[in-house]
This record gives C-alpha cells, structure tokens and sequence, in this order.
C-alpha cells in the first residue's frame, strides 16, 4: 500500500455489500479495482491512481460522513467512475465499466449455479468452474438433486467436525497419560442435540453450531478416550461444559481450519469434503488391502473394495500371493488363472460402485518383478479399455538389479511352493516395462528399498509392499490415510512495486495448520472396518502435498528447469 493511503482520511467507517451485509470500509479493495483497470488497457499510473484514489476518498466523505448513512458497494462504484471520467481517463472509466458489467454476469451465474438469490463472501472467492464442480459433487443435495448448502457452510460443516478433537483433547479434560479410571459409559441421543450446541456461545444459541452427525463422532471419539483411561471427566460433565461454552475458546481453532480452505491455501481430499458431517462419516481417500491364495480372500477383498468405493475410498492391493496362471488348484483338480483375471473382478465393483454417489473409485495394482505372471501384468493395459479404474505398478526388489547388471536369467518364483517357475531376461523385462509405460502409460514402478529406506516401522512390522491408488502413499495393509493438498498459488504476496515474492511465512503456517487437521481428521473419521481404523491409529499416516507450483513459477517469473525453479521446489 502507498504512502498515499496512509495519509488518507477516511471517515466512513462501513459499508453494505450485496448480500446485505455490513463490514468494514476497505479503501485497498477501491485501489485494486481501479489499478486491474488500468492495468487491463497497459496504461498503470500510479501516481494517477492516487490522485483518483484521494478524490473517491474526498466525495465519499463528504457524502456519507456527514447524514451517517452507509454507503452501498454499488454507489461507490457509481463514484469511482464519475472520478475517472472526470480526471479525463476515459479508456481507465471504460474498462472499469465493463468490469462491472463482467462480474454482473459472473454474479448472475453463480446464483444460477448454486440456486440462490444472493451471494456471499465465499461464492464471490471462488471461480464460475470451482464452483461448479462444488455443486456437482461436493454440495449436499435433497433426494430430488436441489442443492442444501452452500460452499460457506460446506466449509463450516467440515471444520466443525475437525475441530472436535482439540475440544477433547483440552487439557482440562483430558489425561495424555492414561491414567484416569474409565467413566461408566453413558447414554446419548444426537438426534435430540442437532444444531442446538456449537462454538462461540451468544445468549443460549451459537454462532457455529453441531449437526447430528457431528455429536455422533464426538461421542464416539470420547469413549474411545475415555476406555483408554485419558478423560477427566464424564460424559454429561463434558457435554454440560460444551452447552456453557466453556470451549469457546476453540473457536478460533475453529477459524483457522474454515479460514484455510475458504481462502484457497489448503484443500482436504475429497472424501472429507463429501462426508465430513454426514451420515457416512468416511473421511479417508487411500486404503491398501490384502490378498491371500484363496478364493474366500480373494473375494472378502471385493466386497472390502466395494464398501471403501461406495464411503469414496480407493484401494491398492499386492497380488503377488496369488498363485501363477496355469499352476494347479488341488481343491478342484483345475488350473489357477493368475492374479491379472482376479484384478478384473475388482475393475468391474469399481465400475459398478460409485463412490460417495459422486465418482467412480480408484486402484493401484501392484505385481512384484520375480512373479511368474509378470510379463502378462506388465502389457494388461496394452489393449485399449481394459483395466480403465487401475493404475498398475511392477515392484522392484533389490535383487532383480544384480540379474539385470549381470545379464543373468532372472528367475521367476511361484509364491505357492516358492519354486522357480521360469527365468527371463531382466533387460528384456525392464525393456518392456518402459515401452508398455510410454505407450500407454502404465505399468509404473515401485523400488522395494526405497519405499522401506525411511520406512520408521520397518523393525516392528516388516517391509511395505503396497501403495495407495495413485502410489505416493506406500501403506502396510489395512491401512488408510488421508490426504490433503497446500495451494502454493495462494502463498504469493504483492510487493509494493506491483511485483509478487512468496510468503515463507505464511506457507509455514499452513503446513502447522494443515497437519493438524489430517491429524485430527484420524481421530473423527469414521472407518469402513475395525482392522482399518486399529491399524490406522496406531500408525496416523497422513499425506501432506502441494498443487499450484508451475503457476506460482510463472507469476515469480522463475523457469520451471533453471538452478533457482529447482531451488525453489527444494
């Protein structure tokens, strides 16, 4: 902000918006307007832009201060083109013009959009296709598709659910150490309590309050604590303390998960976005199954998938157990078919469930390199169409290298008996491996050593060998994790010579708040399986990533492969 802005004063204290709210007059709102209009003709001038600045400043006082009355964002929009006009910028007034009637438009579909006559602060953040799709996916509907919440109270239904853990973990009702004696466990209806109790209490009602499905998790996550001997307090004692407001002070906690999706800067996966507040409660979007030599497992495994696709998980699974195509089955004196047929059956429950009723689920396939069925795994995508719902990956294991820098036959081992089925060239294996990868960009490989080189539970449960469906997660089996992405882009800071540098700051902060939340999202999810949600919390994965970094290259004027964009991604 310039020298000028300070000097200014400004004596119109408030401003109503369209929605009919009342805020604080924000004069740097005037100056960005007036400073994209010049900027959309080539023709910034700062020093006109304050001069037009302090002349808006001058009537808008003159007019308002003296009656009181609050000034409409549309009459002072009437203003600043009377100053442009009358200072002679005339292309500036214009382009100003058309401006208006551009987020008019913009204005007009989005109501259309998200049905509603008005929109908020938060609609007017996002973009017509953000939007969109929020409204196609992620929205609640009624049974007749007519949405029931907007993306505002989308984002306050999820941070009302994340907050949940730091109120029970308030250290006047909670014993980190487990020494408390559990309380008998008692009774309670959260049908009776929805939308009756909340944060930030203000007479008998609040200003965020809990639906149904969010006292459920909460009761639910207090008496796992309290069997664990960890609660201070009884649950009646605890509930009458959250009708006191007696957390209130957690609301700000509160803020800070709502604040940070609402301005962009970090997005949770999918499912907690579909169900954080629900009646499905499944929060996680990767989960790795397990699959054994026989057909009760293999099966167990489709409808553990099926259950995972239709809350909006996805699945990878290992198949290496699985017995070759073609080596006996003594049950039925028949052949097995490999595991490339039984991965179809998991193919089509993907095709078949939809997940959350929104998206059709994900899989990672996953075969490893000394399996007999390898080179049928490596080309089953090579005809167009098949396996459409998985990623596929070979997973290398260090020996195969010693085999492929030698030259040696590798020999392939059939799981059942642990003998050699064949042995193959390795170079021709990796050979085909890269050509099936670039022309159709599957397989994808997985290496055995560096997946378990970092892995902290290598000693006490053995060696990872799966990866959630898109492979960045590897995971033990019946595990989940969820995920959650920092939007790089919305860390850019304007400098006061008009040009953009990243705020480190700001981005540490982020990291803080969001790891907190995909920590806290463990502890309220409500897991598909009991062996999922005991192997999860006792390990707490969480995958914490980034979007937005070719954008935010490009607006620091930093080539994606030059020393600084390495760098900078270090």
């Amino acid at each position: 902000m310039g020298v000028l802005l300070i000097q200014l004063e400004i004596l119109i204290p408030r401003v109503q918006k369209r929605d009919g709210r009342i805020v604080k007059f924000d004069v740097k709102r005037i100056e960005n307007a007036i400073k994209k209009a010049m900027q959309s003709i080539g023709k910034y001038d700062r020093k006109k832009l304050e001069k037009v600045l302090e002349k808006v400043v001058k009537i808008l006082n003159e007019r308002y201060e003296e009656t009181k009355k609050i000034p409409h964002v549309e009459e002072i929009q009437d203003v600043i083109e009377y100053v442009l006009v009358k200072f002679g910028l005339y292309e500036v007034a214009k382009a100003y013009i058309l401006y208006r009637k551009e987020r008019e438009k913009i204005r007009e579909a989005k109501k259309k959009i998200l049905q509603k006559d008005v929109i908020d602060e938060v609609d007017k953040s996002f973009s017509l296709n953000a939007l969109q799709l929020l409204a196609a996916r992620y929205l609640r509907k009624d049974e007749n598709g007519n949405l029931v919440e907007s993306p505002k109270q989308l984002f306050q239904r999820v941070a009302m659910l994340v907050v949940i853990p730091d109120i029970l973990y308030d250290p006047r009702v909670f014993d980190k150490e487990g020494k408390q004696k559990p309380w008998p466990k008692e009774k309670f209806e959260p049908d009776e309590w929805d939308g009756k109790v909340g944060l930030r209490k203000v007479g008998k009602s609040f200003q965020v309050k809990w639906n149904k499905w969010h006292l459920e998790r909460m009761k639910y996550l207090y008496d796992e604590l309290n069997q664990q001997g960890k609660m201070k307090v009884p649950w009646s004692k605890f509930f009458e303390m959250l009708l006191n407001g007696e957390f209130d002070e957690h609301y700000k906690d509160y803020r800070q998960y709502y604040n940070l999706m609402v301005s962009k800067k970090f997005m949770p996966n999918s499912p907690t976005l579909f169900n954080a507040g629900t009646r499905l409660g499944q929060l996680s979007a990767c989960f790795v199954l397990d699959v054994d030599d026989d057909m009760e497992s293999i099966m167990d495994s489709a409808k553990e998938a099926s259950i995972i696709f239709k809350t909006g998980g996805g699945i990878g699974i290992n198949y290496s157990k699985l017995r070759p195509e073609g080596d006996i089955v003594a049950s039925t004196t028949g052949v097995a078919s490999g595991p490339v047929s039984f991965m179809r059956i998991i193919d089509v429950v993907t095709d078949v469930v939809k997940q959350g009723g929104r998206r059709r689920g994900a899989n990672m396939g996953i075969l490893e390199v000394w399996h007999p069925d390898i080179e049928k795994f490596i080309s089953a995508k090579e005809e167009e169409g098949r396996f459409t719902n998985f990623n596929i990956s070979v997973l290398i294991t260090p020996e195969f290298w010693e085999y492929y820098e030698s030259g040696k036959p590798y020999p392939l081992i059939n799981p059942r008996n642990k003998q050699v089925w064949k042995k193959v060239d390795p170079r021709f294996l990796m050979n085909t491996i890269a050509m099936m990868a670039w022309k159709t960009g599957d397989p994808g490989v997985l290496f055995f050593d560096n997946i378990n080189k970092h892995n902290v539970l290598l000693k006490a449960k053995g060696a990872i060998r799966s990866t959630n469906p898109c492979g960045e997660e590897p995971l033990y089996p019946y595990e989940s994790c969820n995920l959650g992405s920092i939007n790089l882009y919305a860390h850019l800071k304007e400098k006061d010579d008009g040009s953009v540098e990243f705020d480190w700051e700001s981005f540490e902060k982020t990291v803080k708040i969001a790891l907190r939340f995909l920590d806290n999202i463990i502890d309220v999810n409500k897991f598909p399986f009991k062996k999922i949600e005991k192997n999860t919390k006792a390990s707490r994965k969480v995958g914490l990533g980034y979007m937005g970094l070719a954008d935010v290259l490009f607006a620091l004027k930093v080539p994606y492969n030059s020393e600084n964009g390495f760098e900078f991604m270090r």
